[in-house]
């Protein structure tokens, strides 16, 4: 695929595709776990734990897919506006690249309900890091690729589309984001593996805990601190030449 036929379109259906298989599964099998819990049918702790882990994978799946159609929509609003798909520049980037790392997070949150149904918990907190620990190269391939663009942001684009720009391509905060992802799901690891070897079982605390981050993450921080770190960032025109002029 040539980089002048990438298109968010192209990305948005293969995820949408993906995304809603595994959040639909994984809410249809929720039932037959609770099932089992209520009849007694296997161990009580592997089938809480899955049941958790199934919560954290649908709310994570489904915040995550809303997040990237987004992401993926004010990219299209910008790249539009420079007339990047015009150029043939596709997303601005190599689409092989682009393409393969698409892949590589749909691996990962597969992944995830896979592990989540079969109650393995060790495996799900160690995709929960490499899935973060990618997400983290890709906002800083995101700023470095992007960069390049910012003096045509900062000429055609209206401020809200600046704003957006800024945020993601200048501003730590997805650094930030994607480090304590990493930091959270290592901790809950750490405890998991430290308890084992104590012969000490803390499964269903780690799950209660990856649930709860899932969901604090997701229905707070991502969205109420991004929100507030967004309306930090003033653009009006004297700061749009700073950006263009701004070449550190």
């Amino acid at each position: 695929m040539g980089a002048d036929r990438l298109h968010p379109e192209d990305c948005t259906g293969l995820v949408d595709v993906v995304y809603g298989i595994v959040v639909a599964v994984s809410i249809m099998e929720l039932p037959v776990d609770v099932v089992q819990l209520i009849s007694g049918e296997t161990n009580r702790d592997i089938i809480i734990v899955k049941i958790l882990l199934r919560l954290s994978t649908i709310v994570f799946a489904t915040c995550y897919w809303i997040e990237v159609r987004q992401y993926f929509r004010s990219l299209q609003s910008i790249m539009k506006t420079l007339g990047v798909f015009q150029r043939g520049e596709g997303f601005g980037m190599g689409a092989l690249g682009f393409m393969m790392g698409s892949l590589l997070m749909i691996v990962f949150v597969a992944s995830h309900f896979a592990f989540a149904g079969r109650g393995d918990l060790r495996a799900y907190l160690v995709v929960a890091i490499c899935f973060w620990t990618f997400d983290l190269g890709g906002s800083l391939w995101i700023q470095m690729t992007h960069r390049k663009y910012r003096e045509d942001v900062a000429r055609l684009c209206v401020m809200d589309q600046c704003q957006w720009y800024r945020l993601h391509v200048f501003h730590p905060f997805f650094i930030f984001y994607g480090l304590a992802n990493i930091i959270l799901f290592s901790l809950l690891w750490y405890v998991l593996e430290t308890a084992s070897s104590l012969k000490v079982d803390l499964s269903i605390g780690v799950a209660v805990s990856a649930l709860a981050i899932t969901v604090i993450r997701h229905g707070f921080f991502r969205s109420s601190i991004c929100e507030s770190v967004r309306g930090s960032i003033k653009i009006d025109n004297v700061s749009k030449i700073d950006m263009a002029e701004n070449t550190d």
